[in-house]
């Protein structure tokens, strides 16, 4: 999970503290960017008419990760999906719901378009898609 502690706080709810994701050195690659793993939530900002800036949620997730949660071959899974073309990386937005019963606050953490971030030692830039949903585009090179 990337860093949450002493993060700038972006916005302050009953239901969480949003802060910014805060940069993390990452050794094999040599760079100091928010790092996240599997199954970590993110969140970018979108804007409302009436109610400013708000935030859609996102789930990290790939092929490998889902592999492993399932009881199947990794690298399989990974090869199968790099040959059919489908996806291996990406985010799945979540959804937000109002309750009757009573949760903990949470700490989340948040990013912009265009931010870049490592997952799963990769580095990918952050990138709007259709429909309100969010995309991760592999940096090439690893050119921060």
């Amino acid at each position: 999970m990337t860093e949450i502690r002493e993060a700038e706080v972006i916005a302050d709810y009953p239901a969480w503290t949003i802060r910014r994701a805060k940069p993390r050195h990452h050794f094999d690659l040599g760079i100091d960017l928010p790092t996240f793993q599997s199954g970590d939530i993110l969140g970018l900002p979108f804007k409302t008419a009436h109610h400013g800036i708000l935030h859609s949620w996102f789930k990290f997730g790939s092929v490998v990760s889902y592999a492993l949660a399932y009881s199947e071959c990794p690298i399989e899974a990974y090869e199968r999906a790099r040959k059919t073309g489908n996806e291996i990386y990406w985010l799945t937005q979540m959804p937000t719901m109002l309750t009757s019963s009573h949760t903990p606050k949470e700490n989340r953490v948040a990013l912009e378009f265009g931010d870049k971030l490592i997952f799963e030692g990769h580095i990918f830039e952050l990138v709007p898609e259709a429909n309100r949903n969010a995309g991760l585009r592999e940096v090439k090179g690893g050119a921060a």
